[in-house]
C-alpha cells in the first residue's frame, strides 16, 4: 500500500518534529500495511533550492534510520507545493519538487490550494500544467471551501487529466461527514484511475500515518498511482519512475 502524502520528515515543517517521532511514525506505517510513504513536505518556503537541500538532508537522515532499525518503509521524495502564480515555472526549474524528486522526477507535482482559493481557478492550474507537460495532482480537494459545490467541476477536471489525491481521513464514517464521503465516492467511481490516496501524517498521535479509512470497496478500486508514478526510458518503453 502506497501513501502518497506525508510529513514524515523531521524538523522540515509542521510535521515530524524529531528523527525519533518519525521513525516511530514509520512503525505505524508498516504495521498499518503501508509499504511505501511520499515524504511531502510543505514548499517551497522562502528560498526552493535550499527547501529542496533540507528535504534530501532529512530524506538521507531517515533512510538511514529505518535501515538501523530495520524498518521496511519504502520513502519516495516529493513536496506539497503551495500554488503561486510561477508554480509551473518553478516546478520545471526545479525538478526534485515533483514526486520522485531530482533522482527519478516523474513529473507528477503536489499541489496545495491556500484558504479561499476559488475552485473554478483550477481549470487554468491544470491547462497551464499540461502545457508544461506537468501531470497534477491536486492535495486533498474534500478539504477545500466549496468542494461539496463543485463536484461537477472536479468531475470535468479528472475527465481532463487531473489527478486528485483524498487524505483517507475523508472516507470516515462520521455522521458530520456523510456528504464528504459521498462526493468523494462520486469522483472515484468517476474516474478511479486518477484517484490516489495520502495518510497526510503529521505525528503519531493525532494525524498519524494510517490508511486503513481508505480501503475496502472504496481503496481497492484504486490503482490510478501506479499508471503515473511511470515514466519512459529512452527506448520508449514505461518503466517505474520511484
Amino acid at each position: 500500500m502506497i501513501d502518497m502524502h506525508s510529513h514524515i520528515l523531521p524538523g522540515l515543517d509542521d510535521g515530524a518534529a524529531s528523527l525519533e517521532e518519525a521513525v516511530e511514525m514509520a512503525r505505524i506505517a508498516c504495521a498499518n500495511g503501508i509499504t511505501a510513504m511520499a515524504a511531502t513536505p510543505h514548499g517551497p518556503g522562502n528560498n526552493l533550492a535550499e527547501s529542496l537541500l533540507r528535504r534530501d538532508a532529512a530524506l538521507a537522515e531517515l533512510r538511514q534510520a529505518l535501515e538501523r532499525e530495520n524498518i521496511p518503509l519504502r520513502l519516495i521524495p516529493g513536496m506539497e507545493f503551495m500554488v503561486m502564480d510561477n508554480v509551473m515555472e518553478l516546478a520545471c526549474e526545479y525538478p526534485g519538487v515533483f514526486y520522485g524528486g531530482a533522482e527519478q522526477p516523474s513529473r507528477m507535482l503536489l499541489l496545495e490550494l491556500f484558504p479561499g482559493y476559488d475552485l473554478r481557478f483550477c481549470k487554468d492550474l491544470l491547462f497551464q500544467a499540461q502545457l508544461k507537460n506537468i501531470q497534477l495532482v491536486l492535495a486533498h480537494p474534500e478539504r477545500y471551501h466549496g468542494f461539496l459545490q463543485n463536484i461537477d467541476l472536479f468531475e470535468e477536471l479528472l475527465d481532463k487529466g487531473l489527478i486528485l489525491q483524498f487524505n483517507t481521513a475523508a472516507l470516515n464514517k462520521s455522521w458530520f461527514n456523510l456528504r464528504r464521503k459521498n462526493a468523494v465516492k462520486r469522483l472515484i467511481r468517476h474516474k478511479p484511475s486518477r484517484i490516489i490516496f495520502g495518510s497526510d501524517a503529521h505525528d503519531t498521535k493525532h494525524r498519524p500515518p494510517v490508511m486503513d479509512k481508505g480501503q475496502g470497496p472504496t481503496g481497492q478500486c484504486n490503482p490510478g498511482w501506479q499508471f503515473f508514478l511511470t515514466t519512459k526510458d529512452t527506448n520508449g518503453h514505461e518503466k517505474n519512475c520511484l
